[in-house]
């Protein structure tokens, strides 16, 4: 018989493990479907999908891109179906350190929210290592991980799927995308940060060009010694991708190409062309 229940929250019926077949929702600012290796959180290194009717909070909407995809079937670790006996068993057998094991058993015993626990736990102990959290699961027979107990996130419903070749995406939706001001400020503070050792900078506020991009640029001043950087929004089929730094211009006329500096994502990180305009400010202010 099948048995189902009520996700209350988003007023969505859900079949128990015996059908998963439903669409899903996953969000993304790349144009595919894929397992973060640079997760902020730490999770089992998976894809995450919401139930296609899940009325998402937080910034998931910001999102380039919207897919909706199928799970062609597999074995799901179902968070409302693990009771106090399960969550000891798999505790045994993925946390491998003898005291630590025993450890944590005993503390999921002693709680008085078990299953919360017990995932604490074992998240805890493959802290830093997502990748080898999803392993052992996938050792232990799942494809999936589904949670509507708050256990994994306190305010979403969730599937985790731990093998992507369990996923067929269906259809592919754009988000609006927005200009990239917010984008070219944020790294332009920080390279601006970067640069104020060398010298006097001098920093303009992000304007909109000619090209319907949003450019900034920050101009380093040292003697006679001068280096004009900019900072632009990088757009790909209308949809921003985003930002760029790149030498502009410099004084002594030393490099015959522009693209000193880099691409900066949706992270905001800045350090991979960080590298590239150090060994720029080095060369110009002789450092």
């Amino acid at each position: 018989m099948d048995v189902s229940r009520i996700v209350t929250r988003v007023k969505l019926k859900l079949s128990r493990m015996e059908d998963w077949s439903g669409e899903w929702t996953h969000y993304s600012n790349i144009q595919i479907v894929s397992m973060n290796p640079k997760q902020f959180h730490q999770d089992p290194l998976g894809i995450y999908f919401f139930p296609k009717e899940y009325k998402t909070q937080g910034g998931w909407k910001e999102k380039t891109y919207k897919y909706t995809a199928k799970f062609k079937g597999g074995k799901v670790l179902d968070f409302a179906d693990i009771d106090i006996k399960k969550a000891k068993d798999i505790t045994s057998k993925v946390v491998t350190d003898s005291k630590k094991r025993d450890v944590f058993l005993e503390e999921i015993d002693k709680s008085k929210n078990p299953i919360h626990r017990f995932y604490e736990l074992v998240r805890q102990n493959f802290m830093g290592s997502p990748a080898k959290f999803n392993k052992v699961l996938r050792e232990l027979g799942y494809d999936a991980v589904f949670d509507d107990t708050k256990t994994i996130h306190p305010s979403e419903v969730q599937l985790i799927v731990l093998n992507p070749s369990k996923i067929k995406v269906t259809d592919l939706e754009i988000q609006k995308s927005g200009s990239g001001y917010k984008d070219v400020l944020s790294v332009s503070k920080k390279l601006k940060d970067f640069l104020k050792d060398y010298g006097e900078v001098v920093d303009e506020k992000p304007k909109k060009t000619k090209d319907n991009n949003v450019s900034a640029r920050i101009t380093v001043k040292k003697g006679d010694d001068k280096a004009v950087w900019s900072v632009t929004t990088w757009f790909f089929r209308k949809v921003l991708q985003g930002v760029s730094i790149h030498l502009n211009f410099d004084s002594e006329m030393m490099f015959t190409k522009r693209s000193y500096g880099g691409h900066v994502d949706e992270t905001q990180d800045i350090s991979p062309p960080l590298k590239d305009v150090k060994h720029v400010m080095d060369t110009v202010f002789k450092k």
